[in-house]
C-alpha cells in the first residue's frame, strides 16, 4: 500500500467512524445559541487554531447568503496581541479562559479543538463554560484524552497521527456549518 492509499485509508475511517449522534446534539446547541444571540467561542493551538478560524468564517458568512444574521462566532486565538500579553504576563495555559472572563455569558458555546484531547488552554476554557452555564463541544483525536471527558458533547476521531485527525476535523466542522445553513433553509 502506498504512502497516499494508507493516509486516505485513515481518514476515510475515521469520517466512516464519526459519532453521527454527537454531531446532531452539537448541531442543535449551535441552533439554540444560535436563536437566543448567544456566542459560539472557539479555540485550539496550531491547526486546530486554523480549523477554529476557518468555522467562524462558515457560521459568519454562511447565513449571510441565503439573508440571514451570522452566527455570533468567534476564535479565541485572532487577538494575537491578547494572546501574547496572557502569555506573557499571566500563563500560556490561560490564553482561551482570559477572553473568557470578560465575554462570555450563560448559554454561550465553547467548542475546543485538541488532536491529543489534552491542550492545557483549551481544557481551561472547557472548564470554566461547564462551570458557567455554557454548552461545550469537544473535537478530539488519539485517546480523547481529557476534552472527550469534560466536554459535555465530545466528537472523538480514534486516530493518533495529527494529520488525519485534524483532516476529519475540518470534515466534521464543515458538516456541521453545512448542516446548519441547510437547517436555516428549511426554516425559511
Amino acid at each position: 500500500m502506498s504512502f497516499l492509499d494508507a493516509y486516505f485509508a485513515d481518514i476515510t475511517t475515521l469520517v466512516a467512524d464519526l459519532d453521527h449522534e454527537a454531531m446532531a446534539r452539537a448541531l442543535n446547541a449551535i441552533k439554540t445559541a444560535y436563536a437566543a444571540g448567544r456566542h459560539v467561542f472557539l479555540c485550539g493551538n496550531g491547526g486546530s487554531s486554523a480549523t477554529a478560524a476557518h468555522m467562524v468564517n462558515d457560521l459568519t458568512k454562511m447565513p449571510m447568503t441565503i439573508g440571514k444574521k451570522g452566527v455570533r462566532a468567534l476564535n479565541l486565538s485572532d487577538n494575537v496581541p491578547l494572546l501574547m500579553a496572557i502569555s506573557n504576563d499571566i500563563d500560556y495555559a490561560d490564553i482561551f479562559v482570559m477572553p473568557l472572563k470578560a465575554h462570555f455569558e450563560r448559554g454561550d458555546i465553547v467548542l475546543g479543538i485538541s488532536a491529543s484531547g489534552n491542550s492545557e488552554n483549551v481544557i481551561r476554557a472547557v472548564e470554566y463554560a461547564n462551570a458557567n452555564g455554557g454548552v461545550t463541544i469537544g473535537l478530539c483525536g488519539f485517546t480523547g484524552g481529557r476534552l472527550h471527558d469534560l466536554a459535555q458533547i465530545p466528537i472523538y476521531t480514534a486516530n493518533n497521527k495529527y494529520g488525519p485527525v485534524e483532516d476529519a476535523h475540518c470534515i466534521v466542522l464543515h458538516a456541521l456549518a453545512y448542516w446548519f445553513i441547510d437547517e436555516l433553509k428549511r426554516e425559511s
